[in-house]
């Protein structure tokens, strides 16, 4: 079973984010990720790979599904997790991928 490490490493989450939340600076985080039932050069399955990275990147960052919307919103908009979702996409290397995932970040 195929499996992406999702690593990421946090200076700071956001600038007012209370000490309790913020991870040290320097310290990584790996979340796995699943691909190996995904064809990832089909532009419909790299969608799926690339809303599992976003949620991984949300984990690994602080947040989760179940946090608050505001919450999940400053992390989407931190270095960490803008970092480990373009690492992740860059380590598997799949056309389709990158080329959503440009479409979605980069635009």
């Amino acid at each position: 079973m195929k499996i992406l490490a999702l690593a990421v490493t946090a200076a700071v989450l956001f600038a007012a984010a209370p000490a309790a939340f913020a991870q040290p600076s320097g310290e990584a985080t790996a979340v796995a990720v699943r691909h190996s039932d995904l064809d990832l050069n089909d532009p419909a399955q790299a969608g799926v790979m690339l809303d599992r990275i976003g949620r991984a990147a949300l984990q690994a960052c602080g947040a989760a599904d179940t946090s608050v919307s505001e919450y999940q919103a400053a992390v989407r908009a931190s270095a960490c997790y803008r970092e480990g979702v373009r690492d992740a996409v860059a380590q598997l290397n799949a056309p389709a991928l990158t080329a959503l995932y440009r479409q979605r970040y980069t635009a």
